[in-house]
């Protein structure tokens, strides 16, 4: 059987087919490559380079004043902060994103001071001045990397086949002991031309889809002025979040559903503004389902967008400033433990101090490393460094204070000349010293509250009790202070306590006081039954009369007050000679006084008691406490015929009364609070009214012809 043998093709049929392959190979590369730049092979480096300046200088120069958005404004002093134009982050895939990015140019961020490597017994790191030397330069916060911004952009053109750099395309360079020489190495390199000229080519001609089909040019021009719609309602969605989170006000409500009546403050505003609005009303109504940009998780998107961006703003005012840390921890009503921290700076601009507050961060465990832990993130997140702070103040526990292993001393480990302040009041240490030297137990100082009087009675009781250590206190305060505004105010105290006055007003009301304090303190007992009420209100103003009617009491209350005036050297003011006007046909009838005492029995002790009892009267006339026997008597099977009334339940008002008028509006008027009130408890009469029956009555609320026709 014959061998067969294969033929083998001549130098010439092997060219003529190479050839042809080629051939094939060009007329494969598409319609694409007509309208890239093509460089002849002896000029292509000169034509390159003309291209790259004249990109550049569109780039760089002509979209400076709207979109430079990495020169000044971003000088900061870590890389903690996350900017989306980033090298590090993913390219946009739309061509309208990609266009805008080329725009804005290569990300430079001018940082205060860049990450440091060590490369060789010396400590190197990237030079802002490399900026200007390589226009093309884009510098990565988070990578510590270079780019080149055409190559990492235009890497994939099929003119770059085989010629691709990743070093400055994809993983990035950080050889910065080479730096320059690589830089002039890359810019002159094929790949880098090829990128440039694509991206020319990209910024000054129209894309192959619209030169193949001019329909897609108006579809991206839709495309285009539905994104600009698209921005305009989440202007809207912004606006509304930002207004309810700067007033404290939730966003979200108990029922979230289309029908339901309490949806909460974000969805209630977007309905009541799409009523007005035509553009959110048309999104909300034909736009896209799953993306109408309403829901919860939305709601977090945006309220942690601007979180980021004030944060942002922040670090922008305390960059290259010396800071001091002020952190406190305590118990949310979830019971878990919240470390809130704050930034105290001196502003230059204003020429005073200001405070920031920066975050409240959640503690899984008190120990000094924890909080240690939380309050490094914390300042880290605006770009302070430990560096940069001059002091710190927290309060007197252990975890904080702790000298040895509290978080102070963890943070004098990374700066020892960080001074640590005690937040605990001095003046209430002053006062304690003092009330130890003269032996006198310190009974805790209270707030004055301005509307329960009951609660009066432990701060006038305190006062009482520390009267002496307290003027010895504010003598040592206005002695040894150096602010003005503090002595003032102590010497002011100081000579109000020492008349005749505030010693009459704190003996007198003490014992008053107390009495309605128990009496309140009974009344809201969850065991105390009806009958037992009324007696105790009873037995009130009994005690009221009584003190009123026994000289005695009197008697020994004004003698305890001249002791203690005689003690500090406090003068009883003489009795007022009061001139009475008189006619003269007219006989004298005036009563007048002839001692201290009588004065301040008859013009002071009397009508105050008599106040007391007036309120109790009105609050308690005879009418209700019948009706509360008669109450309590039914409950306990002891009705009569004339006890039985129809009663009707106020709880369910009770509780929404302490929601509408709280003590941020406790001066609204009884119409507005009736008002709210009606709207508030009947919801779903409220969702059902006519608004043209609203606008009618409006019309005639008042009398007279409204400004506006109606």
């Amino acid at each position: 059987m014959p061998s067969s043998k294969i033929k083998q093709l001549s130098g010439s049929a092997k060219r003529k087919k190479a050839a042809i392959m080629n051939d094939k190979k060009n007329k494969m590369r598409g319609a694409m490559e007509k309208f890239v730049l093509k460089c002849s092979t002896n000029n292509a480096e000169d034509d390159v380079l003309s291209i790259e300046k004249s990109t550049s200088k569109k780039i760089y120069d002509e979209s400076k004043e709207s979109v430079n958005d990495f020169e000044e404004s971003t000088i900061i002093d870590t890389a903690s902060l996350k900017y989306p134009e980033d090298p590090s982050n993913t390219l946009p895939t739309s061509r309208l994103e990609i266009k805008q990015r080329v725009l804005k140019g290569p990300f430079q961020p001018h940082l205060k001071l860049f990450s440091r490597t060590k490369i060789g017994n010396y400590y190197r790191s990237f030079q802002e001045k490399w900026y200007d030397s390589f226009k093309w330069l884009e510098y990565s916060i988070d990578l510590d990397r270079v780019f080149c911004f055409s190559c990492r952009l235009f890497m994939h053109s099929n003119l770059n086949a085989g010629h691709q750099d990743p070093t400055f395309s994809k993983t990035g360079f950080n050889n910065w002991h080479i730096a320059t020489s690589r830089f002039i190495k890359h810019q002159n390199s094929k790949s880098h031309m090829i990128s440039v000229s694509s991206m020319a080519t990209f910024l000054n001609s129209d894309s192959i889809d619209i030169v193949l089909n001019k329909s897609k040019e108006v579809e991206l021009s839709k495309r285009e002025a539905q994104r600009m719609i698209n921005r305009s309602i989440m202007h809207r969605l912004i606006d509304i979040a930002l207004c309810l989170a700067k007033n404290g006000k939730s966003l979200r409500g108990h029922n979230e559903n289309t029908d339901s009546v309490s949806k909460g403050l974000f969805l209630e505003m977007v309905d009541l503004l799409k009523k007005y609005d035509s553009l959110l009303s048309e999104h909300l109504e034909n736009g896209p389902k799953n993306a109408s940009y309403i829901s919860n998780r939305i709601q977090n998107d945006i309220l942690l967008s601007i979180q980021n961006v004030m944060k942002r703003n922040i670090s922008s005012k305390v960059n290259n400033t010396e800071v001091s840390i002020i952190a406190d921890e305590t118990s949310d009503c979830s019971h878990f433990e919240q470390l809130s921290v704050c930034v105290r700076y001196f502003n230059k601009k204003e020429n005073r101090p200001v405070e920031h507050f920066i975050g409240v961060k959640r503690l899984l465990s008190v120990n000094a490393q924890s909080v240690y832990d939380s309050l490094t993130e914390a300042i880290n997140e605006i770009g302070i460094d430990w560096k940069n702070v001059i002091a710190v103040c927290f309060d007197g526990a252990a975890t904080m204070a702790g000298s040895c292993n509290g978080v102070q001393a963890k943070i004098k480990e990374n700066k020892p000349s960080i001074y640590y302040v005690h937040s605990s009041p001095v003046r209430h240490a002053i006062l304690e010293r003092i009330s130890k030297e003269i032996n006198l137990k310190l009974k805790s100082l209270k707030t004055l509250s301005t509307t329960r009087w009951a609660c009066r009675s432990e701060a006038i009781e305190a006062v009482k009790n520390n009267y002496s250590a307290l003027l010895l206190c504010l003598e040592e305060i206005s002695n040894k202070t150096n602010l003005s505004e503090v002595r003032a105010k102590a010497k002011g105290l100081i000579f109000q306590m020492k008349t005749f006055d505030f010693i009459f007003s704190m003996h007198i009301l003490s014992p008053v006081l107390i009495m309605i304090q128990k009496v309140s303190a009974s009344l809201q007992s969850p065991n105390l039954d009806l009958l037992s009420a009324v007696s105790l209100v009873k037995s009130l103003r009994e005690h009221l009369s009584k003190l009123r009617s026994d000289d005695n009491n009197f008697i020994v209350i004004y003698n305890e007050i001249v002791s203690v005036c005689q003690r500090n050297l406090i003068s009883i003011p003489e009795v007022k000679k009061r001139k009475f006007t008189r006619k003269i046909d007219e006989n004298s009838t005036h009563y007048t006084v002839d001692s201290k005492i009588e004065e301040m029995r008859y013009f002071t002790f009397y009508p105050m008691l008599d106040e007391m009892i007036r309120g109790i009267d009105e609050r308690f006339s005879q009418e209700t406490l019948n009706l509360i026997v008669s109450m309590g008597k039914m409950l306990k099977l002891q009705t009569d015929d004339a006890d039985i009334k129809i009663f009707c339940s106020c709880e369910r008002a009770f509780s929404k009364l302490t929601i509408v008028k709280s003590k941020l509006r406790s001066v609204m008027t009884q119409k507005r609070l009736d008002a709210l009130m009606l709207i508030f408890i009947e919801q779903h009469i409220s969702t059902e009214i006519d608004i043209e029956d609203v606008i009618e009555e409006f019309k005639v609320l008042i009398p007279g012809k409204r400004r506006l026709e109606l």
